[in-house]
């Protein structure tokens, strides 16, 4: 894919009112409701914007600005650890992404380039998708008579630190090439944010590497960027959902299995190191699985990146 295809005034109707009201404004406190009462009027010049932009491989600067307000999850209200940064985006900049969105969507479909075994952000996937998946994994390795490792990954800040010149690399791999190439590597840069606490605004700050929170394009970059995931190894076998990354191996030998495992994670690590990801090991988990007749017997160690997994 090089370029992306002209919106038509169809399409542009259907992705506005397809938003739900009630959103909160981003920076420009322009609320998607007003969009969507004033689209008959706004469409012709809208219309010619998304155009130009996807023409030109260019996106607005103005739609790059993300609203942050720290919502207290718990806990002392002084700690700045205890707040969940919510970011809003400018309305207008959703439907820009969706525009897009649907042209990459269709792109990477048509040409099989997800993994299957991705179950997150993906239209007829879900986590019971993914659960299914898993169940049969273990079904199937203990009804024939084998131990299932299971390594429940937990990566940190996944969304936060993802490397922009390492997804653009990835994409153009993929085919998306050209002005649509350009366009992409244009919506990620110069993005900025600020901070909004009752009437107080801090000044701006540049972003410079993860998807923009709460993005139409962003979980959809993610889930590419972690697409190639599963190839580092070929005896692991994988469910993912967005970042939420399980691993299987199984074996007759137990302390086979575990040695099996430890080579492989090692390759995973491997991986996520290049692509600047990291594993959050604390909170990472091994269970293995046994036929009910087969006890388990002292084993070695699961360790990743010099900490033994619990």
């Amino acid at each position: 894919m090089t370029k992306f295809a002209p919106v038509t005034p169809m399409e542009l109707f259907s992705i506005t009112n397809s938003f739900k009201d009630g959103k909160a404004p981003g920076a420009d406190n322009i609320p998607i409701s007003v969009i969507k009462k004033s689209i008959d009027v706004i469409s012709d010049p809208l219309l010619s914007l998304i155009n130009l932009s996807l023409s030109s491989g260019t996106f607005p600067d103005k739609l790059k600005i993300a609203k942050i307000t720290p919502i207290l999850k718990t806990g002392d209200a002084c700690l700045v650890q205890n707040y969940r940064p919510i970011s809003v985006l400018p309305a207008f900049s959703k439907i820009f992404e969706r525009v897009v969105y649907n042209r990459i969507f269709k792109f990477i479909t048509d040409n099989n380039i997800l993994c299957s075994n991705q179950y997150g952000f993906r239209p007829g996937h879900s986590t019971s998708h993914a659960s299914i998946s898993f169940v049969n994994k273990v079904s199937n390795a203990v009804d024939s008579n084998n131990y299932l490792a299971g390594v429940f990954l937990d990566l940190s800040k996944a969304f936060d630190t993802l490397d922009h010149a390492i997804l653009l690399q990835k994409l153009e791999i993929y085919g998306v090439t050209g002005v649509a190439h350009k366009w992409i590597t244009d919506y990620f840069s110069n993005r900025k944010q600020f901070v909004l606490v009752n009437e107080s605004k801090s000044c701006l700050c540049n972003q410079i590497c993860g998807v923009p929170q709460g993005s139409i394009l962003g979980p959809l970059f993610f889930i590419l960027y972690i697409n190639d995931l599963s190839n580092c190894s070929n005896k692991l076998c994988s469910i993912l959902f967005a970042d939420d990354t399980s691993l299987f191996s199984e074996h007759k030998d137990p302390n086979i299995l575990i040695n099996q495992l430890n080579c492989e994670c090692q390759k995973v690590s491997d991986w996520l190191r290049a692509n600047k990801l990291s594993i959050n090991v604390s909170k990472t988990k091994l269970i293995i699985f046994r036929p009910r007749q087969r006890s388990l017997p002292n084993i070695s160690s699961l360790t990743i990146e010099s900490h033994v997994v619990e």
